[in-house]
């Protein structure tokens, strides 16, 4: 008997995937946080890398849990910087929507 939740199933799958998004969303959001700063802006922005990566290696039915996990990693990233719920829903909604974005247009193109 296989345990829940861990196995190849669509549970399991799902499971893995936002956990390690979010993971490597979080590693590459503080590390941009602590080498550019909270507040600022930056032309380097590695989880985007990460989040466009993920979307475009696995299979479509994925892309919400993997937006779900960005967010997540995204709202948590900003609040341990000290950013407002605001900016902080801001910088999630806008770095979810431009990578889900592209990486469709990319897929129909």
């Amino acid at each position: 008997m296989r345990p829940q939740g861990g196995g190849s199933g669509p549970g399991g799958s799902a499971a893995r995937v936002f956990a390690v998004v979010f993971a490597a969303y979080l590693a590459g959001a503080v590390a941009s946080a602590w080498a550019f700063g909270s507040t600022t802006a930056s032309a380097f922005f590695a989880p985007g890398g990460i989040t466009v990566a993920a979307l475009l290696l696995t299979r479509r039915a994925l892309w919400p849990v993997i937006v779900a996990a960005l967010v997540a990693a995204e709202l948590l990233a900003d609040r341990v910087s000290g950013l407002n719920w605001a900016i902080s829903a801001g910088f999630a909604l806008g770095n979810a929507t431009g990578d889900a974005l592209w990486c469709n247009r990319r897929m129909w193109a």
